[in-house]
């Protein structure tokens, strides 16, 4: 599940359509950025200079949220970085429940797919608020 759902994201050329207040605009846990900062680490690339080239940086703040958009263009620029056009897929199996918070560890709970799919549909703004329910 953890898989499809990072292939997904790097797959789609990701772009804001509408308009959304500061309050309302879609974002990514803090998990989720730090799964992409673990995996640009182990591959040799440094998290750092993706931020800085997209004008960011490093959050510190666990709690912090980063804007879908953004995070979807960093994960498009280290797939490029790393040349690597199964960068979802390849970041998604090192994936850990620790990486999704609460709702990682809630669909380990899981007794089967069905029940998973249906936790993560309830759950899912818990990590990343632009597949809010």
């Amino acid at each position: 599940m953890l898989v499809f759902w990072f292939q997904v994201l790097t797959a789609k050329r990701m772009t804001l359509t509408e308009t959304y207040t500061a309050e309302e605009s879609p974002s990514v846990a803090m998990h989720l950025v730090r799964l992409l900062v673990e995996y640009c680490r182990q591959q040799g690339l440094q998290p750092e200079a993706l931020f800085a080239e997209q004008g960011l940086r490093m959050p510190e703040d666990a709690d912090a949220r980063v804007s879908f958009d953004a995070f979807a263009q960093l994960c498009a620029r280290a797939a490029r970085c790393l040349d690597d056009p199964a960068f979802g897929l390849n970041m998604g199996l090192q994936a850990r429940p620790g990486h999704l918070g609460v709702h990682g560890f809630t669909l380990m709970s899981c007794a089967n797919g069905h029940q998973q799919l249906e936790r993560s549909l309830r759950y899912s703004g818990l990590v990343n608020a632009g597949f809010g329910n």
